[in-house]
């Protein structure tokens, strides 16, 4: 019953590092990228996610700061509030940790 216990604290550590670090990103989304670079190292996984900005935050602006984190131009729904795009690894290499307009990312 020890070794349960173990492996519950460091779940619950781990909780308390996805919070601290990736506040912002679903954890199911994070568990999931975790296992699939665990799984098969030297493949990039592909994932379409969405970012939820918070109301009033300038449409071009983060538009082109996702461009400069992923290369990419994502699509943009809900009048400037949802950005759809890929690839995740890049965008979670500084966007989440730095952004006080991101809402959320699913």
């Amino acid at each position: 019953m020890s070794e349960l216990i173990e492996i519950r604290d460091q779940f619950l550590e781990l909780q308390r590092k996805y919070q601290q670090y990736l506040s912002k990103v679903d954890p199911e989304l994070t568990d999931d990228l975790l296992l699939r670079q665990m799984e098969n190292p030297k493949v990039a996984p592909m994932y379409m996610i969405e970012v939820f900005t918070k109301p009033g935050q300038d449409t071009e602006e983060v538009r082109d700061y996702i461009i400069s984190k992923t290369g990419m131009s994502p699509a943009i729904y809900d009048k400037g509030q949802n950005y759809m795009c890929s690839p995740l690894t890049s965008l979670l290499n500084g966007w989440t940790y730095d952004s006080k307009s991101v809402d959320r990312i699913l």
